[in-house]
């Protein structure tokens, strides 16, 4: 009797050694998190009327592409849009904003630094607008 006992405890000692050994080795699925960034700045851009805006914020950049709403002014949407991004990541090197307007992509690139200095009012408009680099296109 004190065999067969000893061979379910040792039975039992193994397949716990087995589960454990399993389980040790069985991926752990990964949290996901959204760049909170680029949630915070979609946000901002829907509340000021751009709809369907993608924003992706790296360490480097901020690039936001937006449809130019209807009735909207292209410089007002293009300021709003680099006020937004420069209030939220103002520690961020560079801005890259592509404006669609049917057939025409207007892409503008400027340094975020350069905003918040005209923001700040150490750069005039005129200053401001040496510092960027427009490009227009056919979509």
């Amino acid at each position: 009797m004190f065999k067969f006992i000893q061979k379910i405890a040792i039975g039992i000692i193994a397949l716990l050694v087995i589960a454990i050994a399993v389980i040790s080795f069985w991926p752990v699925p990964q949290e996901l998190s959204a760049n909170e960034k680029n949630s915070e700045i979609y946000a901002a851009l829907v509340a000021g009327g751009i709809d369907d805006a993608v924003v992706d914020v790296t360490a480097s950049q901020v690039i936001v592409a937006y449809e130019l709403p209807a009735n909207t002014d292209k410089d007002a949407s293009l300021f709003f849009v680099m006020g937004t991004v420069a209030a939220s990541t103002p520690d961020i090197e560079t801005l890259k904003i592509e404006t669609h307007s049917g057939q025409t992509v207007e892409t503008v690139t400027v340094k975020i630094k350069d905003v918040t200095d005209m923001l700040g009012g150490r750069l005039t408009e005129l200053q401001f607008r040496t510092k960027m680099v427009v490009t227009t296109a056919s979509a």
